[in-house]
């Protein structure tokens, strides 16, 4: 309409197909995509989408007043090489690819007159190879950057730094379970003292507030494992206070615990669920500690 007011939508090539799923698997040209076979008839987009100057999956309408939608959203890369074996995510994107740094900052440059925020979307945001790159020509932008949950090994002194400038007081980790055995099950090799270490070190740069991502009903898991989850709250949670001392002000620790669904086509997709009323048990346990 003249207004700008879209009353119906209609593709303007007839010859764009309707399932277009597999034209977008095919642009094998593009670094970092999975070559995948192609269908007669869709080869039209497949060559529109290879041609692109520009491969970022990102926000494409701009909408302030949404959920999350005063940001732009940049998916940095898809799939982890980090094998966690209740990962759907890991394995049904396998193999990891990126987005090349020139295309993201090309996007983010793009959107800067409409924002100064930017969330830099993936499983493992930290396993970019270019992620350096990326932080700092972000930076460089004077965008304010958000990211994903993180894994605690890979947080780095820039991310950090990053983190820290774009006035983010809240950050999310994962540390799954309180148990260096049950961790050691999911394939995440982290201690409990390593990862209070770690969370130390995000209280230090003055980010007070974390959000710790937890699973009951994990194979093989023991009312043992159960204490030494809340154990370690407690610890992040004092490491936090006493960083907070310096800071005269406290911080959060908002534990997340949800339970373990089994996820098909991941190392633990046979391993049985707790039923409903054992799962409420655990959490409830969880809770009370």
């Amino acid at each position: 309409n003249s207004d700008g007011t879209i009353f119906d939508y209609r593709p303007r090539h007839s010859g764009v197909p309707r399932r277009v799923g597999r034209a977008l698997a095919a642009v094998n040209p593009k670094e970092g995509t999975l070559r995948r076979a192609i269908k007669r008839g869709e080869t039209d987009l497949a060559d529109f989408l290879v041609n692109q100057d520009i491969f970022c999956p990102s926000t494409s309408v701009w909408a302030p007043k949404a959920e999350m939608g005063d940001r732009l959203l940049v998916e940095i890369s898809r799939g982890c090489s980090q094998g966690c074996r209740f990962c759907w995510a890991g394995y049904n994107y396998y193999p990891p690819r990126v987005v090349p740094a020139k295309d993201i900052l090309a996007k983010a440059a793009e959107w800067r007159s409409k924002t100064d925020k930017i969330g830099l979307v993936s499983t493992a945001v930290c396993d970019h190879p270019e992620i350096s790159a990326i932080l700092s020509g972000l930076r460089a932008m004077d965008y304010r950057i958000s990211v994903s949950s993180l894994r605690l090994d890979q947080i780095s002194d820039e991310l950090l730094d990053a983190l820290v400038e774009s006035r983010d007081q809240q950050i999310a980790v994962a540390p799954e379970t309180g148990s260096d055995r049950l961790r050691r099950v999911i394939n995440k090799n982290l201690t409990n003292d390593e990862i209070v270490d770690i969370c130390g070190a995000i209280f230090d740069r003055g980010m007070l507030t974390v959000k710790l991502y937890l699973m009951v009903g994990l194979p093989t898991e023991t009312d043992e494992d159960l204490d030494e989850m809340f154990a370690l709250v407690k610890r992040i949670r004092d490491r936090m206070l006493k960083a907070g001392k310096r800071f005269g002000r406290a911080g959060r620790i908002i534990p997340a615990v949800n339970g373990f669904v089994p996820k098909p086509n991941t190392p633990l997709q046979w391993d049985a669920i707790c039923d409903e009323k054992e799962l409420k048990k655990r959490i409830k346990y969880v809770c009370r500690g």
